[in-house]
């Protein structure tokens, strides 16, 4: 499994990546569930100068990120390197296959996850499943929309909703950039 997933898998019937993150087929209760274990066992990254590679490395015990148990198992991935660190996720829902943890919005993200889910639940959730399955166009415009929500409550529920961080294209990755 651990191969299938580091390899970028077409699906015949389009461009679509087979191991996408909102793209399960046939098997979504199962891609799911491997996608949660991966995630709860691997340390993974992902290089976007190699076109969206997943590497994973074994996790100490101790290694673990309550934080992404708030999200669907996303698999998100630390960055293979600085300039993998600059994008969020691909600008294609149907070819991403992670999210960098380490970008800055998605740091802020995770940061304030739980606070989000419990007292901004439809905002957070709508982050998430934009995340999952929307293009950079529709991503940068939601979380624009709920930035500007959430910048009427200067701090709350602690919460600094002025470090919410604006997004660009640039924040996303794009086949031909690496």
């Amino acid at each position: 499994m651990k191969q299938l997933l580091q390899s970028d898998v077409k699906d015949p019937k389009s461009d679509r990546s087979i191991l996408s993150i909102g793209y399960f087929g046939d098997y979504m209760v199962v891609f799911k569930y491997f996608r949660g274990y991966f995630q709860d066992k691997y340390r993974m990254t992902i290089q976007y100068e190699a076109g969206q590679i997943l590497s994973f490395y074994e996790k100490e015990e101790h290694e673990r990120d309550e934080a992404y148990d708030l999200f669907p198992p996303m698999m998100f991935c630390l960055a293979a390197s600085d300039e993998s660190r600059q994008y969020i996720c691909s600008a294609r829902a149907i070819m991403r296959r992670g999210i960098t943890a380490d970008h800055p919005f998605v740091i802020w993200l995770l940061h304030h996850a739980a606070q989000l889910k419990q007292y901004y639940q439809r905002q957070f959730e709508q982050i998430v499943d934009c995340l999952c399955n929307d293009s950079a166009v529709d991503i940068i415009e939601v979380c624009s929309r709920i930035r500007g929500q959430l910048l009427d409550f200067s701090e709350r529920h602690g919460i600094d909703m002025g470090s919410f961080p604006k997004l660009g294209m640039d924040d996303f990755w794009s086949p031909g950039e690496e």
